[in-house]
């Protein structure tokens, strides 16, 4: 491992160097991507984002999109449809404090435009002369203006931000200006993780008067795998230029709960704390809690001896009610009753398994989310992460983008479902979303029931899917 990250180290850092520019401006710090670079750069608060559902994370969750991953990776909210805002506080150490404010709207071909602010305060800091006698204070803050835009693609989204910083040490100040770059992909398998590759803080060094330090430029990359249940695990690697590189593990478990409420646990373990902090400094946990259009996020942070800090973020659809009403929040769907009562339990009784959905990314959480409703619903599932459906689709269904009713009826058999469930989710600029499902029958290769569904955005499929589930099941014989 050391050899390798060693290897890795030596080829950032020459790429990075090849342009004369950039080498003489400083932008990496001596000793780059080592603990040698430690307290080498400035600005420090563009490290870490200001969301409290990924400090909650361990500061991880680079491939789990949320409205407040406009702070972590402009390429999450590609697609995004509905207008978002989000407000978050953070209680620092000491009087530190600091505070952010994002706003995102959708844009033609599923584009996605964001503007928002960070503000940190550092406080009043003591002066002391040579004797360690008080000699007076002086005050220490930060603040960054951005702006940044999201693109769909196929099968995820790719995107960047540019941002405007400021850095003030009692009377001297320092300006400069920074690029983040993001990518995510969401996996077509039903057994495969999404993954996600971010560059951040790429730009040009704070001059304080005759002095200049680089920026916290960093490299990361996280994967994400959801498992039955709304349990969510995750893992990033991060590579920052003032620090060796370290990884972190954290999981989300999310329930909905009522017609229009969610719940979510998290939970982090982070290495770098556990090198720094100690043990008591390397795990941290909060929870989110959605309620209609609104999320409310909180973190713990630990840092051992040196005590801890809360977090606290607030994000809202701005938005119709219609549009509330099929929020996610965190990938937990909101969960209501479907239209016309529920189905009845002689509609339940036979298995069903759910193919995978043509479409890309949204095809595969439209299967997820669809295979959840039905147990929901109190419909017998063949598990879509078993072992043997991944054989038995891969075997079966060679057409998998429009497979024939004869194949989803050999893929039912295999797996001893009384019924197969498949569909194909559309993307329009102007209409969102569109889904197309259709149960068909195990035993004679019939379609038994069929459904549409629409959503604006990526975050309202999990609520379309609970629809769509409603009215495949009403529409059993």
């Amino acid at each position: 491992m050391k050899t390798h990250a060693g290897k890795i180290r030596l080829l950032l850092t020459a790429a990075l160097s090849l342009a004369p520019a950039a080498g003489r401006a400083g932008l990496l710090p001596d000793g780059a991507f080592s603990d040698d670079a430690r307290g080498t750069t400035a600005a420090a608060f563009l490290k870490s984002p200001p969301a409290a559902r990924v400090e909650a994370l361990g500061g991880g969750g680079l491939a789990a999109p949320a409205p407040d991953s406009v702070f972590l990776n402009p390429a999450a909210l590609a697609g995004l449809r509905g207008a978002y805002a989000v407000s978050g506080y953070e209680a620092m150490l000491e009087s530190a404090y600091r505070a952010s404010l994002a706003l995102s709207l959708p844009g033609s071909g599923g584009t996605t435009w964001s503007a928002g602010a960070v503000f940190g305060s550092g406080g009043k800091l003591d002066i002391l002369d040579a004797r360690g006698d008080h000699g007076g204070s002086f005050t220490h803050y930060d603040a960054a203006l951005f702006v940044s835009a999201a693109f769909p693609l196929r099968d995820g989204g790719f995107g960047f931000s540019l941002k405007g910083i400021r850095s003030a040490l009692g009377d001297v100040s320092a300006l400069g200006a920074a690029a983040d770059l993001g990518y995510v992909n969401y996996s077509r398998r039903a057994d495969g993780a999404d993954l996600a590759l971010t560059l951040r803080n790429l730009g040009t060094p704070l001059k304080y008067e005759r002095e200049s330090a680089p920026l916290p430029l960093e490299l990361a990359a996280g994967l994400l795998w959801r498992y039955a249940g709304g349990f969510r695990l995750m893992a990033d690697g991060r590579m920052p230029a003032d620090h060796a590189p370290y990884f972190i593990i954290s999981g989300e478990y999310g329930v909905p709960f009522g017609p229009s409420a969610s719940f979510a646990l998290r939970a982090g373990f982070n290495s770098r704390n556990l090198e720094d902090l100690g043990a008591a400094g390397a795990i941290s946990g909060g929870f989110g809690l959605g309620l209609g259009g609104a999320a409310f996020d909180y973190a713990f942070v630990p840092y051992g001896d040196l005590g801890a800090t809360h977090r606290v973020t607030l994000s809202w659809l701005l938005g119709s009610a219609s549009a509330v009403e099929t929020m996610r929040h965190d990938g937990v769907p909101v969960q209501s009753a479907p239209a016309g009562g529920p189905p009845s339990a002689a509609r339940l009784r036979s298995r069903t398994v759910v193919a995978s959905f043509a479409g890309g990314g949204a095809g595969l959480v439209v299967a997820r989310q669809l295979e959840e409703q039905f147990s929901r619903l109190g419909a017998g599932t063949v598990a879509r992460s078993s072992p043997a459906f991944a054989e038995a689709e891969r075997r079966l269904l060679t057409g998998q983008e429009s497979p024939s009713y004869a194949e989803l009826a050999a893929l039912g058999r295999a797996l001893g479902a009384d019924r197969v469930a498949h569909g194909t989710v559309f993307f329009g600029e102007k209409d969102g979303y569109r889904i197309e499902a259709v149960l068909v029958d195990s035993a004679d290769g019939k379609a038994v029931s069929s459904a549409v569904e629409t959503a604006a955005d990526g975050y309202a499929l999990a609520g379309a899917a609970r629809r769509l589930a409603g009215k495949l099941l009403r529409g059993l014989p």
